[in-house]
């Protein structure tokens, strides 16, 4: 049997001695842990979309009775009320011309018991978009003909898709600091992995904060006003100024670190 030299002997000792070591100090195995994250941010609207509506109507006053027959005076055609909206909307609120949008147009045969109008009465329902909440309060409190109601349709954001890659961002980022804390205590987060990118995972409504009050004009005022507003006062008249409603955006994304 062939034997070793002691210092052949030595060597090889030393060289199993370095390996462990070597071992010892290397890399630790990369790990995973996957989290949630959230988060939520409001922006101000800086459009504000109104539903503008006009229509034919017969002057209730100059009602009058012949041969049994109750006769009503008609009032303005659609082509001089539409004529007296736009002189508002551009001339005196300088709304570009095409920020006004015609969305309907409809006839309506009026029936007052068994008689019924000499011809249908015309109607049009236009989409007025504004950039300044002054002007918002100033289409609130416009001037209109019988039968007509301006009431507030949407809040928009110009930017909404960038606001909502920042809240998404945000998300990703408390996503982070939950990896963070729950890998303290075995290790440390080194990079990401993977990140959801589900869309339905961004939702948009309307925030908690900002009140509106609605106008409107005719017979149907009470009725017009529109339920998504709410006013700081139980009162049908307000003189507080008119607060508008942010846009709440939220967002969730599923994430998974790499750990070390």
């Amino acid at each position: 049997m062939m034997r070793l030299m002691p210092w052949r002997r030595l060597i090889l000792a030393m060289l199993a001695m370095i390996f462990v070591v070597s071992c010892q100090k290397g890399p630790r195995p990369v790990g995973q842990i996957a989290v949630s994250g959230e988060a939520e941010l409001e922006v101000d609207a800086d459009e504000i979309l109104f539903t503008i509506y006009i229509r034919e109507f017969y002057e209730e006053e100059r009602t009058e009775f012949r041969e049994g027959r109750q006769l009503r005076t008609l009032g303005p055609n659609i082509m001089i009320l539409e004529r007296q909206l736009f002189e508002q909307l551009k001339d005196k609120f300088k709304i570009p011309e095409e920020d006004i949008v015609l969305e309907n147009g409809s006839t309506t045969t009026i029936h007052w018991g068994s008689v019924r109008s000499e011809r249908p009465l015309a109607s049009r329902t236009y989409t007025v978009t504004v950039r300044s909440v002054d002007l918002s309060n100033a289409i609130l409190n416009m001037t209109l003909p019988s039968q007509a109601s301006v009431r507030l349709r949407e809040l928009r954001y110009s930017k909404i898709d960038e606001f909502k890659l920042e809240v998404k961002r945000l998300a990703l980022d408390n996503a982070k600091v939950r990896a963070d804390n729950l890998a303290s205590g075995f290790g440390k987060v080194i990079g990401l992995i993977f990140v959801s990118e589900e869309e339905s995972r961004i939702t948009q409504q309307q925030g908690d904060t900002g009140m509106v009050l609605m106008n409107a004009s005719g017979l149907n005022e009470m009725r017009m006003k529109s339920d998504m507003m709410l006013m700081d006062s139980r009162e049908e008249v307000s003189s507080s100024p008119v607060q508008w409603r942010k846009i709440r955006v939220s967002a969730s994304v599923d994430a998974v670190f790499a750990v070390q």
